[in-house]
């Protein structure tokens, strides 16, 4: 769906600078794989934004949770996916876009239900 343009997936700078840790400290041998693919895979990479900038959900959300996701209410995201849905309880029902996991974002996008 993304490579086709019905959707366009923005991810956090600080979700790839994790990712890259995990990968290299847990499975180094991927970590070459992983490069290639942000290469290869046109998304859209969002800045971190700065810490006072975080005042919205910082009080709420451990502070690389409150990072990611106040990046994401930057890029105007419409959905945003997580493995670790629980984590942002706290938040929900605020007048934010939905937290989702995967499974069910995939669902709903697949029906045409972002808006």
């Amino acid at each position: 769906m993304h490579t086709q343009g019905q959707i366009t997936i923005i991810v956090s700078a600080l979700v790839i600078q994790e990712l890259a840790i995990v990968l290299q400290r847990k499975f180094p041998q991927l970590l070459a794989y992983f490069l290639t693919f942000l290469e290869e895979f046109p998304f859209e990479i969002v800045k971190n934004p700065i810490p006072k900038n975080l005042e919205n959900f910082s009080a709420e959300l451990p502070f690389n949770d409150a990072v990611i996701f106040t990046a994401a209410c930057n890029s105007e995201a419409t959905i945003f996916i997580t493995g670790n849905s629980k984590d942002f309880d706290v938040i929900k029902g605020e007048g934010l876009m939905p937290i989702l996991p995967p499974k069910l974002a995939l669902e709903i996008i697949q029906k045409g239900q972002t808006k």
